[in-house]
């Protein structure tokens, strides 16, 4: 095996490592809400307003177009300001209010205050913490430290700089919501380079 072929297997693994324990973080702090969401989820009323971070592209686009309807207010977030849009106009013809939030999520205070503002106006249902990049969709291949910093910020610290203001708002508001994660199985497949 060569010596950039381990490294790179090496930091795979270790960014899988970090991304277990993030998510059993997250499903400890998480734990109390998944109960009482067992008792009241049959009762739930359907989704009227959403936050999907990584909304520009691949599944957060998805997820947006599938939530766009008439009486839905999406709040839309992703870095790239063009492409924001274009999901933004796509979700408006289906009839939803669309509020794009240009924001990097691994910026911590602009996330906060973006979160707690949007959700003591309108209280968020459902908050869809979608942005991530893998190594492959950021040319990690040429420099598999600065790759696993880029992928470990918003992968797992863009999940934290959600979700826990989330979680901050639903508690002091009173005005409870539903947190969904979405994660990469390519951690436990490995990528088609075989790297």
């Amino acid at each position: 095996m060569m010596e950039g072929s381990r490294a790179g297997y090496a930091i795979q693994m270790v960014l899988a490592i970090i991304s277990q324990a993030v998510a059993m973080v997250v499903n400890c702090v998480m734990l109390p809400f998944s109960v009482l969401g067992t008792f009241v989820r049959a009762s739930a009323p359907k989704a009227k307003v959403v936050l999907i971070t990584g909304a520009t592209s691949g599944i957060g686009e998805a997820l947006a177009l599938q939530y766009a309807a008439a009486g839905i207010t999406l709040i839309l977030v992703g870095r790239n300001g063009d492409r924001l849009r274009g999901v933004e106009d796509l979700c408006k013809t289906k009839g939803a209010v669309v509020i794009p939030k240009q924001i990097d999520v691994c910026d911590e205070k602009q996330m906060a205050d973006m979160i707690r503002s949007v959700h003591t106006q309108m209280p968020i249902d459902l908050v869809i913490a979608n942005a991530g990049v893998s190594e492959g969709t950021i040319g990690a291949q040429k420099d598999i430290r600065k790759g696993a910093e880029v992928v470990t910020k918003i992968n797992v610290l863009g999940v934290h700089n959600t979700v826990l203001p989330a979680i901050e708002s639903f508690r002091e508001t009173k005005k409870g919501g539903q947190i969904a994660i979405v994660s990469s199985m390519v951690r436990l497949i490995g990528s088609i380079t075989g790297s």
